[in-house]
């Protein structure tokens, strides 16, 4: 894996989205290892709940999937 550590083009500003999210990411995955397998299936989101009968609590997951790594 190649992480680019600095630019050709520096920016002023810092990226702080970009570390928000990745301290949000960290965070949850931290809570997600100390609340067991249950939280991974109420939080996460298969292929499967996307082809049946997605409701308004679907997407909610779609939203929430992303920060949960199983």
């Amino acid at each position: 894996m190649f992480i680019p550590l600095r630019d050709l083009n520096p920016t002023a500003r810092l990226p702080v989205v970009t570390w928000v999210l990745i301290g949000l990411n960290i965070a949850v995955f931290a809570y997600q290892l100390s609340a067991g397998d249950g939280f991974a299936e109420a939080w996460g989101v298969t292929a499967a709940d996307l082809v049946g009968n997605p409701g308004v609590a679907t997407y909610l997951r779609l939203f929430t999937s992303m920060f949960v790594h199983i």
